[in-house]
């Protein structure tokens, strides 16, 4: 299953984002599915996901939510025939 939602980058902390070596920005997050959907239709929960040692009390890592693509339904073009009249 495909998911999509949203992350609000001014919620992450700035101090659980890493510089790697190559100067490139990198943050570890965790998504879980939620027990129940939101009222949105929200099925899982992005947070970021610090080392325990870098934890604050008091802060929030909540930073997004998700829920299921749902595939759009496909024309049936069986009665439909393909008609190839190219001349090559």
């Amino acid at each position: 299953m495909n998911y999509y939602g949203s992350i609000c980058l001014s919620d992450i902390p700035k101090e659980v984002i890493k510089e790697g070596k190559n100067g490139k920005k990198y943050l570890n997050i965790t998504v879980w599915e939620r027990k129940l959907a939101s009222e949105w239709g929200h099925t899982h929960t992005i947070s970021c996901a610090p080392k325990p040692e870098e934890r604050k009390d008091g802060t929030n890592y909540l930073i997004g939510d998700l829920k299921p693509i749902k595939p759009k339904p496909q024309e049936d073009n069986s009665r439909n025939p393909v008609v190839d009249d190219l001349p090559f």
